[in-house]
């Protein structure tokens, strides 16, 4: 199928208010498909919506199944791309709460349709939080309400998540596991001397709302467009273009996999921000395999039944965040949906399928089974 024309865009500005009453903006960008089914494409951790957009024409995963006859909305996550409230202190709770509701009903208003929501790693991940009936109140108390959960799932046609796992638990050795348990570790002969724990990092870190990639993702895809200013940066395009390129990425995708032009465009316009409150949750659930909300007033964890709607749950053999060997047996199996499916992408690494236009059909085809 041939995707390379541009699909038109349109920009919408959604307003929003924090749990305590601040106006902040959620950016979604239409690829517009009138009268067609709408899904709403939710990036992950760190990043931005170009997630789904990388490379316009054949390295776009939204064109191609645009292509396919869907009217597509991709989300800049609040404080990322688009959208604003970076100064503002946020969690994965407040994303459950009152972003991805807010944005849901938006969606819903002016298509006139449910949409079929499609989260990928943390935007799969809030998505679950979110249906499972988070709510905050004005004093900043979170719980889960069974009212909101029957309600908003009700507002959706189906959930698509990709690689999206609250536990953390994982069926063989994983990095960042030890890193979080272990922090900082030296091995000097035969002795591991600790340096720095996780824990202490975290508290570091807490005298920032908001934890953003040190150059300006602004600056970043400026020289992604503009050959004169990458030359004029020359020493800086050369450093970025190193880190884009180390090895250590491979938490993220299956090196093997990607194109070098995908991982740059990766690193140069998706990579922006996180919050501290997300970090915390990540940490503290990686820790104790189970996921909180940032007051530890709620264990979503326990809450898999809840979810009743139709779900794809999609995951990737050599995804080092969510074990796909773990999402099925501890998350998968306690859904309460009687409309669930299951795969397990090949061979693959968490963000394959947006790097590597070869992978795109099996997003189709993981929306296709909710049909």
């Amino acid at each position: 199928m041939n995707f390379m024309k541009l699909a038109p865009r349109e920009r919408f500005d959604i307003q929003a208010k924090t749990f305590d009453g601040k106006p902040f903006t959620l950016r979604a960008v239409r690829l517009i498909n009138e009268e067609k089914q709408p899904l709403i494409l939710w990036e992950g951790f760190y990043q931005n919506g170009i997630f789904y957009d990388l490379m316009h024409g054949k390295g776009s995963i939204a064109e191609y199944i645009y292509s396919f006859g869907y009217d597509i909305w991709i989300i800049d996550s609040r404080g990322n791309g688009g959208s604003t409230g970076k100064h503002y202190a946020a969690s994965m709770d407040d994303f459950a709460a009152i972003d991805i509701p807010i944005v849901i009903d938006f969606v819903t208003e002016k298509t006139k349709m449910k949409p079929v929501y499609i989260g990928h790693s943390q935007g799969g991940n809030t998505a679950l939080m979110s249906m499972m009936g988070a709510c905050k109140t004005k004093d900043g108390t979170v719980f889960l309400s069974d009212e909101e959960s029957g309600k908003r799932q009700q507002s959706l046609k189906a959930l698509v998540t990709l690689g999206s796992y609250l536990d953390f638990t994982f069926s063989k050795f994983s990095s960042l596991q030890y890193f979080v348990q272990n922090g900082i570790v030296l091995k000097i002969f035969c002795f591991r001397i600790r340096i720095i724990s996780s824990s202490r990092i975290l508290k570091l870190l807490k005298v920032f709302k908001r934890l953003p990639v040190p150059i300006p993702v602004s600056l970043r895809q400026a020289m992604i467009k503009n050959s004169f200013l990458r030359i004029l940066l020359f020493p800086l395009t050369i450093i970025l273009n190193s880190v884009s390129l180390v090895g250590a990425w491979s938490f993220l995708y299956h090196i093997p996999n990607v194109s070098k032009k995908s991982r740059i465009y990766l690193f140069y316009k998706t990579m922006q921000a996180t919050y501290w409150g997300i970090l915390a949750q990540y940490q503290r659930a990686i820790l104790y395999e189970k996921m909180m909300s940032l007051n530890y007033k709620v264990n979503y964890s326990e809450n898999y039944p809840k979810i009743k709607l139709p779900i794809s749950v999609v995951t990737m053999e050599y995804d080092t965040m969510a074990d796909p060997v773990e999402t099925k047996k501890v998350m998968f199996h306690k859904l309460g949906s009687k409309e669930k499916y299951y795969t397990e992408w090949m061979g693959q690494g968490h963000e394959d399928f947006v790097m590597n236009p070869d992978y795109f059909h099996q997003l189709i085809d993981a929306i296709k089974i909710l049909e």
